[in-house]
């Protein structure tokens, strides 16, 4: 089971819905919506997206992402609302206790029908809440009990089969032995990464603001490889500000930024906490920083947190 837990996508490792202790089973869900098939490394971003257009819905007044699990078409499983935890999707109060919600990326055009990996991973959303959310033998579609086409019809239609799992593919042939083998070079010792500073800047509204570490803005210096991740405490977040945070990787030279994947931070006001992860090779002549943005003014660092592990190279 390829499992994306809630602080793997950046976000507060505990949701904030109402504590369920079973149900009777599971729905399936699909988006309902437009769904261009992507790349595997764009599905974390689309699963933050859905979280952050649900918290911005005032009409449905959603704490948190509707769905307890979701999937891809590639098979991961992301955590939403998680186990023992209401969703918010199945139409009322009532169906919401009844059973859980898992939501396939599978939209009403464009990718319609789910590939065979998508299918295993829905298995796998199932099998893990009834190992983890104690939820009983019922899998339905939203449409079960609820007036909607959720979750269309090729979906709906492997529920009614009973939620088959789909044969894992045929393996590719194992490789030829090597006839002269060699031993391997035993993986170094990482070294530790670990800073928590107090205070720092304020934002200025709609620029990303390099972030102070403990000598300067710079946290590792290239040639490395880092696994890292950054928590920000953010205060004075008007309503609106929609505050991200980002690692990237600078040219020392060029000053030339290479970029890598923003996070949303929860979209409230007041005080704000979120975090940013990322890992990878930083190669020689090249900066990791840590940068945050709010579109709007007034927003201060109260403390940031930065640790992890890096392998010096050369």
């Amino acid at each position: 089971m390829d499992f994306v837990s809630r602080s793997d996508l950046g976000l507060p490792p505990t949701s904030p819905a109402a504590y369920l202790a079973s149900t009777r089973g599971v729905k399936v869900h699909y988006l309902g919506t437009a769904y261009t098939s992507r790349a595997h490394d764009g599905c974390a971003a689309y699963v933050r997206q859905v979280r952050s257009a649900h918290l911005a819905n005032t009409a449905e007044n959603y704490v948190d992402v509707a769905y307890n699990l979701l999937v891809c078409e590639h098979g991961a499983v992301f955590e939403g609302r998680g186990a023992h935890r209401r969703c918010g999707a199945n139409g009322s109060a009532e169906l919401n206790r009844a059973h859980y919600a898992v939501c396939a990326l599978l939209g009403s055009s464009g990718l319609t029908e789910p590939p065979d990996a998508m299918l295993r991973g829905l298995r796998d959303a199932i099998d893990y809440l009834r190992r983890e959310g104690d939820a009983g033998d019922e899998v339905l579609g939203h449409r079960d009990g609820h007036p909607t086409s959720c979750p269309g019809e090729p979906l709906h239609a492997w529920v009614r089969a009973g939620a088959p799992r789909p044969a894992d593919p045929t393996p590719a042939p194992a490789p030829p032995p090597d006839p002269d083998p060699v031993e391997e070079d035993l993986m170094p010792v990482p070294a530790v990464l670990l800073e928590s500073l107090p205070g720092g800047p304020e934002l200025p509204g709609g620029e990303w603001l390099e972030l102070p570490a403990a000598k300067d803005t710079v946290i590792l210096r290239g040639p490395c490889v880092y696994a890292v991740t950054a928590t920000v405490a953010l205060t004075g977040v008007p309503a609106g500000a929609r505050p991200r945070l980002m690692f990237s990787h600078v040219d020392i030279a060029t000053r030339r930024r290479y970029r890598r994947l923003a996070v949303d931070l929860p979209q409230r006001a007041g005080e704000v906490t979120g975090q940013v992860s990322a890992s990878g090779r930083l190669p020689r002549g090249q900066y990791l920083k840590v940068q945050a943005l709010a579109e709007l003014g007034g927003v201060s660092v109260s403390h940031r947190t930065i640790e992890g592990l890096y392998w010096p190279e050369g």
